[in-house]
């Protein structure tokens, strides 16, 4: 194959357009901006279901969080949660 100067073998394009794609991919990989966000709703989810699992597990033992929770805001008075 001749190649002139300026000319460039399908062989060398590709290897040079690996090496964009794979140093795009490392600079996108350390961008950390998205990071932050997958996290916090990561942590907003593991919270909601500890309270679902802490809710449920008070429930078994026979508290019942809700109607307290009611008698509190409806001004039932100062009763006690198993009540």
């Amino acid at each position: 194959m001749n190649n002139r100067i300026g000319e460039v073998s399908n062989t060398m394009r590709v290897r040079l357009t690996t090496a964009a794609t794979w140093r795009r991919l490392v600079r996108f990989h350390r961008d950390q901006r998205g990071l932050n966000t997958a996290e916090l709703l990561g942590n907003a989810a593991l919270a909601i279901l500890a309270l679902i699992v802490i809710w449920g597990a008070l429930q078994a033992a026979g508290v019942n969080i809700v109607g307290w929770i009611e008698q509190q805001l409806l001004g039932g008075g100062g009763g006690t949660v198993g009540s």
